[in-house]
């Protein structure tokens, strides 16, 4: 974090009265930290941006941001005065997208969330980052958190049609891991289990199913070419030297 980036984030805050204040980050590889730099969200100037409930799900849908470009991953400028009013805390039983399950409950709260360009937050991005590493347990967590969300009375329409593309795209990556532990395991019931599923998981789980068999069949195909090649090679056994 650059000198004057809490300050910059804080006159921004105090000016306009936001309870949320966050900058658009900068990335940059592991491999090249003194490189250049790429902005997390928006490649163009964006002043100061207002993000509400629906924009905020939206921006953390990886089918549209991808590439680790999520608005999950800001760090934002908090009002401790807020937080204590709406009784918001960190969920320490989240390993996955607290961050998103905080932030999303401060807006259905009323929060005012601002979004402005970069202050000084360099985020080195990590092959090996572990919160790129999701188990099945955390993805589990992230579904029920959405739920939670979904529970509250004051979405609105569009608010939960957002929400509700999140919950989708979570339970499609949740099912497909319990699926890979239920073969591991060698269990059959829990496997048609993972099947038990709105119809957009379901469509998921055959289309990874059939990546992976044809993975395994090319896979195969070039083993047993290679060893069709291997000995019929002229200095194979019984060939001629």
């Amino acid at each position: 974090m650059e000198k004057g980036r809490l300050r910059a984030l804080l006159a921004i805050a105090q000016e306009t009265h936001w309870d949320f204040v966050a900058d658009d980050l900068f990335k940059v590889p592991e491999s090249d930290i003194d490189g250049p730099r790429q902005r997390l969200i928006s490649d163009e100037p964006i002043n100061e941006l207002s993000i509400d409930f629906a924009g905020f799900v939206q921006g953390n849908l990886s089918s549209e941001r991808g590439g680790r470009r999520e608005l999950g991953f800001i760090k934002p400028l908090i009002s401790k005065t807020f937080l204590e009013q709406a009784n918001l805390r960190y969920d320490e039983s989240l390993r996955l997208g607290e961050d998103y399950i905080l932030y999303a409950s401060a807006l259905l709260s009323g929060a005012r969330f601002c979004l402005t360009d970069p202050c000084g937050y360099v985020a080195v991005m990590r092959p090996t980052s572990l919160s790129g590493q999701h188990s099945t347990r955390d993805l589990g967590a992230l579904v029920q958190g959405d739920l939670l969300l979904m529970a509250n009375p004051a979405l609105k329409p569009k608010d939960r049609t957002a929400l509700k593309a999140h919950y989708i795209e979570t339970l499609k990556k949740w099912h497909w891991l319990r699926l890979i532990d239920a073969v591991k395991s060698r269990s059959p019931i829990e496997a048609i289990r993972c099947f038990y599923a709105p119809f957009p998981v379901i469509e998921e789980l055959l289309r990874n199913l059939r990546e992976q068999f044809i993975i395994r069949c090319s896979a195969k195909c070039r083993l047993l070419f290679g060893r069709a090649a291997k000995a019929g090679s002229p200095g194979a056994k019984g060939g001629k030297s």
